[in-house]
C-alpha cells in the first residue's frame, strides 16, 4: 500500500509536470559557444515539489551554467548561477540567488591554484511550529508563528590538492517572527523581535564523490567553524561548528550511501540558530524543527538501487538523531529513529538528475516528500 501510494504520487507529478521536467535536461538548454572547449548554457522552467508539512510548492527556476570544461580545470570548478522563486499553497514564499564563480589558473604545471567563490542570497517567509527546546519535547504545547528570514552567506575556497579545498566563510542573516500566539509573545528566545547575526569563519572541504548528482562512490567531508560577534554588527555572541561526512559504497550497480552530521554550539546561540531535527533530508518522518537544541548528532544509511524499470529506481533508508544542550542531556531519552522507502525518476539518465518521492516514518506518524535530487 505504501509503495502504491508513492507510485501514484510520482506518476501524477510526472504526468502533470512532464513539459517542464523535460526542460531540466541539459539537452534542451540554449548554448552559446565561448571557445572550442567551453560553452555557456541557459535554461529555465516551472517546477513543483511537495511535503506533508508544506503542501504543494510551485516555483520557477532559471539556470546559467558552463559546459564542456577545459581539461586543465580542476573537477567541479565551473561557473553556475541559479535564480529560484517559490510559493506554497500553505503560504510559504521565497526566492534565492546562488552562484559559483571560479577564479582559475591555467598553469598546466600547477592546477591547484584554482579558487572558487560561492554565495547564496535568499528570503523566505513561512508558517512554523515551535514544540519547545530540547530533545524530548511533547506535541501538546505548540506555538504557531510566521518566520521571515533574510540571508547572505557564502565562502571563498582555494584548492590545496585536487580534492581538498580550504577557505573563509561568512553569514549575514536577519530574522523576524510574526503572527505569534498571544500567549507566547515575549518568549525568552525573542519571538517578537527582529534581530541580525553576522559571522565569519573557516571552512575545509574534502570531496571525492562521483558523479555529483547521484554519487555512486567516494567520500565528502565538510568542516565549518563560524564566529558570530557583536563587534561584527551581530546582535549575539556565539560560535558554531558544523561537520558533515558522506561515504558512498558501490556494490555492483547498487549503492549504500552513509551520512553523519554534527552541529555544535559554544556559547548560547539565538533561537533561529538552534539546530532543527526533521525535514526532507535527515530524519525524514519528523516535521522540520520537531526537536531543536544547541547540539545535534545524526546519522543515516540509504540503500539506492539501480534503475529497474524505464527511468525508475528505488531506495530505503534508516536514520537516528539526538538533540541536546550539553553532555548531561546526551542520553537515550533524547535519541530518535526514523526510516522509510522511496522511488526515484531519472529526468536526465546521463547526468542522473532525479525526482525523489520518499515516505518517512517515525513514532509520531509519517511524512511524504516529493523533491528534486537526493537527500544527500
Amino acid at each position: 500500500m505504501v509503495c502504491m501510494n508513492i507510485y501514484l504520487i510520482l506518476f501524477s507529478f510526472i504526468l502533470f509536470f512532464s513539459p517542464s521536467i523535460s526542460i531540466f535536461s541539459q539537452e534542451y538548454a540554449l548554448y552559446y559557444p565561448v571557445n572550442d572547449s567551453l560553452q555557456i548554457g541557459l535554461f529555465g522552467a516551472p517546477y513543483a515539489s511537495y511535503s506533508s508539512e508544506s503542501g504543494i510548492n510551485l516555483g520557477l527556476s532559471i539556470l546559467l551554467f558552463e559546459k564542456n570544461l577545459s581539461q586543465n580545470i580542476v573537477a567541479g570548478q565551473y561557473f553556475r548561477m541559479r535564480v529560484d522563486a517559490e510559493y506554497s499553497l500553505e503560504d510559504e514564499r521565497g526566492f534565492s540567488i546562488d552562484g559559483k564563480f571560479p577564479i582559475r589558473s591555467f598553469d598546466t604545471e600547477n592546477k591547484n591554484k584554482n579558487q572558487m567563490l560561492s554565495f547564496d542570497i535568499s528570503y523566505k517567509s513561512a508558517p512554523k511550529t515551535f514544540y519547545g527546546v530540547g530533545g524530548n519535547t511533547n506535541t501538546k504545547d505548540l506555538t504557531n508563528y510566521r518566520k521571515e528570514h533574510y540571508r547572505f552567506e557564502g565562502n571563498w575556497l582555494i584548492a590545496l590538492l585536487h580534492n581538498i579545498h580550504v577557505g573563509v566563510a561568512w553569514d549575514i542573516s536577519g530574522y523576524k517572527n510574526k503572527e505569534i500566539d498571544e500567549a507566547k509573545k515575549g518568549y525568552k528566545f525573542g519571538f517578537d523581535h527582529f534581530y541580525r547575526a553576522f559571522g565569519m569563519g573557516t571552512v575545509l572541504v574534502l570531496n571525492t564523490k562521483t558523479p555529483n548528482n547521484f554519487p555512486q562512490k567516494g567520500i565528502f567531508y565538510k568542516n565549518e567553524l563560524m564566529i558570530y560577534d557583536k563587534a561584527l554588527i551581530s546582535d549575539f555572541d556565539f560560535i558554531t561548528l558544523k561537520q558533515e561526512f558522506h561515504y558512498f559504497l558501490p556494490i555492483s550497480h547498487h549503492v549504500v550511501a552513509n551520512q553523519i552530521v554534527s552541529h555544535n554550539t559554544f556559547k548560547n546561540r539565538p533561537f533561529h540558530y538552534l539546530t532543527e531535527q526533521g525535514g526532507a533530508n535527515l530524519m525524514r518522518g519528523f516535521h522540520t524543527g520537531r526537536y531543536l537544541d544547541n547540539q545535534f548528532l545524526g546519522a543515516q544509511t540509504e540503500y539506492r538501487s539501480p534503475i529497474f524499470f524505464w527511468r525508475v529506481s528505488g531506495v530505503c533508508f534508516l536514520a537516528s538523531g539526538i538533540s541536546y544542550k550539553g553532555k548531561q542531556d546526551f542520553s537515550s531519552e533524547n535519541l530518535h529513529f526514523t526510516g522509510g522507502v522511496g522511488l526515484r525518476f531519472a529526468i536526465d539518465k546521463k547526468e542522473r538528475v532525479n525526482i525523489r518521492a520518499d515516505i518517512g516514518f517515525s513514532n509520531e506518524g509519517r511524512q511524504i516528500y516529493l523533491k528534486f535530487n537526493e537527500a544527500f
